[in-house]
């Protein structure tokens, strides 16, 4: 850690109050943390403690829900539901495909013998 990071103004997640003035800085935590709930890839979240109890309560709690940056929650559009179900459907004509092939190789072999 260099002083330049120290001497910034960093304000603890949990308290509010600058990471500096806790220990002169010394103890302050900076923290990505994931999950695996993405939502539009923002599952993530930046987050600065001042020290590490403060880092060990905030993980204790509910983590908060992922937002985007512009402040709005995604939205599924009916583009996003026609995608999905062509996707579905081309995937249930592969699997229809797949087993009619299967049962004509499985034929073919049979009628050799």
């Amino acid at each position: 850690m260099s002083t330049s990071e120290t001497t910034d103004v960093l304000a603890c997640a949990l308290c509010g109050q600058a990471c500096r003035d806790v220990d002169d800085g010394r103890g302050w935590f900076h923290l990505e943390v994931t999950r695996e709930e993405p939502v539009d890839d923002l599952h993530w979240w930046e987050v600065d403690f001042c020290s590490q109890a403060h880092a060990a309560e905030w993980f204790a709690r509910p983590l908060p829900s992922p937002v985007r940056p512009d402040g709005q929650q995604p939205v599924r559009t009916a583009g996003d539901r026609w995608a999905d179900a062509g996707c579905f459907a081309v995937f249930t004509v592969l699997v229809v495909l797949l087993a009619l092939g299967t049962w004509t190789a499985v034929r073919f072999v049979l009628a050799l013998f």
